[in-house]
């Protein structure tokens, strides 16, 4: 009787064990999904944001003339 008892008893523990542990994998999926999903939410706001979609425009030339270290810069200004 007492050897079914302890056996009784360490069967509990164990599933008790095991469902804490599976437990603790679904709440740690659930936040990794939700990250994935704010991930994704961020990269399409940035993705749809008229102010990040900007077409190139001259500044990007004109600073590469006042840049020293350009290699355009150099070459001209040995000469």
């Amino acid at each position: 009787m007492r050897q079914s008892l302890i056996l009784t008893s360490l069967t509990f523990v164990v599933c008790l064990g095991c469902d804490t542990a599976a437990r603790q994998q679904q709440a740690e999926e659930a936040r990794r999904q939700q990250t994935v999903n704010e991930l994704r939410e961020l990269g399409e706001e940035m993705h749809n944001n008229p102010e990040n979609q900007s077409a190139p425009d001259s500044t990007a030339a004109d600073t590469s003339e006042e840049d020293p270290d350009s290699p355009n810069n150099n070459a001209a200004s040995s000469e």
